[in-house]
């Protein structure tokens, strides 16, 4: 027992030594970085030559970060909006019809539920003006 217990130690010893040296080696290295740091500072830099500015729609913070997103197929939305709206319902109905046909229903985060909801909106929308649904007494909508 305490034959393993020696060679147990003797082993730690020499890895906490072979560590010990490697500490050295990168404490050597980040003195080497820190002065050439150092001597990068008291350089002049060189002035950066000037561009225009880019107008604020194009500037890099204006421009979304995310992929825009179709959430209809080209003369997808009228087809739909055709197919729910056979008798007249709340434009909120058709809406909730046409996530649910579409598979966005409980599938979505929040945001991109509200995004949704304004497309099939704007959707419900461009077919009434377009006549290819019409409104009915009440408020409701329905297939022309």
């Amino acid at each position: 027992m305490q034959v393993s217990l020696a060679k147990t130690v003797e082993s730690l010893e020499a890895r906490r030594a072979a560590l010990a040296g490697e500490l050295a080696d990168i404490d050597a290295k980040l003195r080497a970085v820190a002065e050439a740091v150092r001597h990068a500072d008291t350089r002049t830099p060189e002035p950066e030559p000037t561009k225009a500015p880019l107008p604020r729609a194009l500037s890099s913070e204006r421009r979304s970060k995310r992929a825009r997103r179709s959430w209809f197929a080209r003369d997808e939305a009228l087809g739909l909006l055709r197919k729910v709206a056979k008798s007249p319902m709340a434009p909120a109905d058709v809406v909730r019809e046409v996530g649910k046909i579409k598979g966005y229903s409980g599938k979505l985060s929040a945001d991109d539920e509200k995004r949704f909801h304004g497309a099939a909106y704007m959707a419900i929308a461009q077919a009434l003006k377009t006549k290819a649904l019409r409104r009915a007494p009440k408020g409701q909508v329905v297939a022309a």
